[in-house]
């Protein structure tokens, strides 16, 4: 499960690159990965179709996220693995900054932008999907922790944001869990359910406070 994780991550984020690369509008590529997640929601419905009630139900409490089945022998895994890409994902703190200004001023630097796009996205996809092998896809996190991470901090520096993001997001998925856990007394809530009602909101009340542009 962690190795097909990976690879879904790896080839999903790859497309949307390789496109981006053709097209440089952030509309068009929105509409692309939104076009993709609902081709892989397709195909996941047609797998859930056709399996037993049992797998169908492993399959969608898999699918509300939780961090409460994660065990101490899966942690033996997890942690070698996020310590290694982490700390690989610092020496790149100098050519996201150059990329910053532009990519021929980076190239201009010497810096490799394909190559680093490369890397980025192996790491991101190892990181996405060892953790939603093991918990789920727990939404919402991804994309509003660095939003949020930037209208608070005021600063685009890779050494700040990646250090900040790592706190933050723990700080949310964990808040999220106790929430989870405080509502209710007799289940645990799904921890989706958390993330995405309480969080949404919150960011898109930043994004037109701070009135940033996506666009």
């Amino acid at each position: 499960m962690t190795l097909f994780s990976i690879m879904g991550a790896f080839f999903v984020t790859l497309i949307i690159l390789l496109i981006s690369r053709k097209n440089k509008s952030n509309v068009t590529v929105l509409l692309v990965g939104l076009m993709l997640g609902q081709i892989l929601s397709a195909l996941q419905g047609l797998i859930e179709y056709m399996s037993n009630a049992d797998n169908l139900k492993t399959f969608v409490m898999w699918g509300m996220g939780s961090v409460g089945s994660t065990t101490l022998q899966d942690l033996y895994f997890v942690i070698p693995i996020y310590a290694v890409t982490i700390i690989a994902s610092f020496f790149f703190i100098k050519p996201l900054n150059a990329i910053l200004l532009n990519e021929q001023y980076a190239q201009n630097l010497g810096v490799n932008v394909n190559a680093l796009r490369l890397s980025v996205i192996i790491i991101s996809a190892v990181l996405v999907g060892v953790i939603t092998a093991f918990c789920g896809p727990i939404a919402f996190v991804g994309i509003s922790v660095p939003i949020a991470s930037r209208l608070f901090f005021k600063t685009s520096h890779h050494l700040h944001q990646m250090t900040f993001c790592l706190l933050l997001g723990a700080c949310v998925v964990l808040t999220a869990d106790v929430i989870c856990q405080v509502l209710s007394s007799q289940f645990m809530l799904p921890i989706n359910t958390v993330t995405t009602l309480i969080g949404s909101p919150v960011v898109i009340y930043l994004l037109f406070k701070s009135k940033l542009s996506i666009g």
